[in-house]
């Protein structure tokens, strides 16, 4: 049975990246779920994910997402992109969220889900509450 904090959400609009990117996390020992845009996503993000890797350039834009889905609660974020910079102005109101450049280097994505999901059981269950 996999440990409840291995859930990761993962949201991209590229079927090829999503598939490869949920294979290689669950080759990894992680549960994943996944989506090809922010209201899937949305729809998708369940009590049990942990984490939520995104894409920010797909339908329904990223941002959307990460701010519908900090409306519900607290969650780390690994925002995978070629636009880094077009939207770090954006992101910057929702503080501390990881980047990872495309094309992705999978041993570092898997760094930072260790990492990220550490730091995510530390959280706050609900934001704004």
């Amino acid at each position: 049975m996999q440990e409840n904090n291995r859930q990761i959400l993962v949201v991209e609009d590229d079927r090829d990246v999503r598939n490869m990117v949920s294979m290689v996390l669950k080759n990894n020992g992680y549960e994943c779920a996944t989506a090809s845009n922010a209201a899937e996503g949305v729809e998708r993000f369940t009590d049990d994910i942990r984490l939520v890797i995104t894409d920010l350039n797909m339908p329904g834009g990223g941002i959307v997402l990460i701010k519908s889905l900090r409306q519900i609660r607290e969650v780390p974020m690994i925002i995978l992109t070629g636009y880094h910079k077009q939207y770090s102005e954006q992101l910057d109101q929702f503080g501390y969220i990881t980047w990872l450049t495309k094309p992705i280097e999978f041993a570092s994505l898997l760094n930072l889900v260790k990492m990220e999901l550490n730091r995510g059981s530390r959280l706050p269950a609900l934001a704004g509450r």
